[in-house]
């Protein structure tokens, strides 16, 4: 019988296992027993005990009424698509980040990279990995850096700070870019988010653009900008993950933040906590590479 990893010595080395806290949610709620046990078998997942297409988990969501009869991609609303008046770049979304929270820059490379995090040790995967972070929720009670930097009225020009809410309502996809600009969702997405053109990368600092984004598979925010469509917090992808293994994987993070915020829809998941999809991308290359 094949030992638990959270229960040998030597420890057996998991994905998910030492990246994957969850700091952002309160104990399971007593009251419900039901959310309790979603949640539960959610950190089995995490600790590398259970699958995340394993029948029992949409069993629980269903028994805890966090799953519709549509699937959550449907749901999206079509809201207006802010266009942003300039071309960001990474650099400042990192700062924001770092700027609100001090110790960004040591806990969001680990959030992001997950088991990644000593294989891509430069300094632009780790500006990015804050920039992710600066739309995640961080702070309680679910309060994101980009939000405590949209309500102090000094931090920025009215152009700029139009442009970071463009990045802000533009939801994390991965990509597949079959031809130099030409990107193709990975994951269920409403056609009116996906780009229409050519899609440019934005740059790490600023500058112009380093050109159309490359072929491949990457992570990023696609928004509308001054010239087209821009691609901000952009990671290439070496090991692409199963699409199948990754919308059952982000369906699960979706059930178990209902449990919490029974409001959460499939883009508020893509916008708000992007993070778990950079780093499930990661867990699956991570294990890809220890096969």
């Amino acid at each position: 019988m094949n030992p638990l990893p959270d229960e040998t010595w030597p420890l057996l080395q998991v994905a998910s296992a030492p990246y994957a806290g969850d700091e952002l949610c309160p104990a399971p709620p007593h009251d419900d027993p039901l959310r309790a046990e979603l949640i539960r078998l959610h950190a089995l997942v995490l600790r590398g005990r259970l699958s995340p297409r394993d029948p029992s988990l949409r069993a629980a969501a269903c028994a805890a009424g966090v799953v519709e009869p549509e699937p959550p991609w449907e749901r999206v609303p079509l809201q207006h698509l802010p266009v942003a008046p300039l071309v960001p770049c990474d650099a400042w979304l990192a700062d924001l980040a770092e700027n609100t929270v001090p110790d960004m820059g040591l806990s969001s490379a680990e959030r992001v990279l997950g088991p990644l995090v000593d294989e891509r040790p430069g300094r632009r995967a780790r500006r990015v990995a804050a920039g992710v972070m600066a739309f995640s929720p961080y702070m309680a009670p679910r309060v994101r850096p980009f939000d405590r930097w949209a309500k102090d009225r000094r931090g920025g020009t009215e152009q700029e700070r139009a442009a970071l809410r463009a990045v802000d309502r533009a939801p994390a996809m991965i990509w597949a870019v079959d031809a130099p600009g030409e990107l193709r969702a990975l994951l269920p997405m409403k056609p009116r988010l996906i780009p229409e053109g050519l899609v440019q990368l934005i740059p790490d600092r600023c500058g112009p653009s380093p050109g159309l984004v490359p072929v491949g598979t990457w992570l990023a925010r696609v928004f509308r900008g001054p010239e087209g469509w821009y691609a901000a917090l952009s990671l290439p992808l070496d090991e692409p993950p199963d699409p199948a293994w990754l919308l059952a994987r982000m369906c699960l993070e979706l059930w178990q933040l209902r449990c919490f915020v029974p409001e959460a829809d499939w883009a508020l998941l893509l916008r708000e906590r992007a993070e778990v999809l950079y780093r499930c991308c990661h867990e699956w290359a991570w294990t890809a590479q220890e096969a």
